[in-house]
């Protein structure tokens, strides 16, 4: 989410952009409370952007700019909802000019340079279902290859900079 942030007040302070012309948009609405906060407390440059919203609350609405913060760390890492391919092309289609994504591009496994996904020990690609919790407390195993398909995309594509582990 600092990041995010982080890269918005950049934005704005470099290139003039408004903010009334950007949206944040996350799947989790536990980012919700931290963006606040965030934007609060230490963004405080951010206090009249738009407040972020989920990808359902996003739902028929277009910016010019769209971030997307994808990251979540609880119960555990992994591509959760945004595996499901309707939430997936919301987040994905809601941008006039510009989509920038925030998030930990490997989530659901390393990549190679060329795209294709890393071996594991035991010589088998990346796995394609994923453990993850509902909005009810229960573990559900869920398809990840939308968003895989996705990434790779945008990795043949050279859509893609790293930020670093910081």
């Amino acid at each position: 989410v600092d990041k995010a942030l982080t890269f918005i007040e950049d934005l704005v302070k470099d290139k003039g952009i408004d903010l009334k012309d950007i949206s944040v948009l996350t799947a989790y609405s536990a980012n919700l409370i931290l963006i606040k906060k965030a934007t609060k407390k230490k963004f405080s440059s951010l206090a009249t952007l738009p407040e972020a919203t989920t990808v359902e609350g996003h739902q028929g609405h277009e910016k010019p700019i769209i971030v997307a913060i994808m990251g979540t760390a609880h119960p555990r890492p992994g591509p959760g909802f945004t595996t499901d391919q309707r939430r997936l092309c919301v987040m994905l289609t809601r941008q006039k000019a510009a989509l920038i994504i925030f998030g930990d591009f490997n989530v659901g496994g390393p990549y190679n340079d060329d795209g294709s996904t890393k071996k594991s020990k035991g010589g088998k690609g990346k796995e394609t279902k994923f453990k993850v919790e509902t909005v009810t407390g229960e573990e559900a195993f869920i398809d990840g290859r939308k968003l895989q398909g996705v990434h790779r995309e945008l990795l043949l594509a050279k859509r893609v900079a790293g930020l670093g582990s910081e």
